[in-house]
């Protein structure tokens, strides 16, 4: 009676390890996305004609902000103070 408790225990053992388990999908391959070259879009004031410029995260992509006709001058004047010259 024993041996057949004993057989019993081991054909459940060797049933159980012996189920059919499917083989685990294949991850799809990572996609290649190059990491952005700046934290946050750059503001910058381009130097000729005087218009706030945007240039993007990939550090490749700019464009213009402000749209002015007039480019303005500061100068200095007396006390330190500053005063605008407006082109016309």
């Amino acid at each position: 009676m024993r041996w057949m408790l004993v057989l019993f225990f081991v054909m459940i053992g060797v049933s159980g390890c012996q189920s059919a388990v499917e083989a685990p999908a294949p991850l799809p391959e990572p996609t290649s996305m190059p990491a952005p070259l700046l934290p946050a879009p750059l503001y910058f004031i381009e130097a000729d004609s005087g218009q706030l410029m945007r240039m993007e995260r990939d550090g490749a992509t700019i464009r213009q902000v402000t749209h002015e006709t007039a480019h303005r001058r500061v100068r200095r004047l007396a006390g330190g103070r500053r005063g605008r010259l407006h082109q016309r």
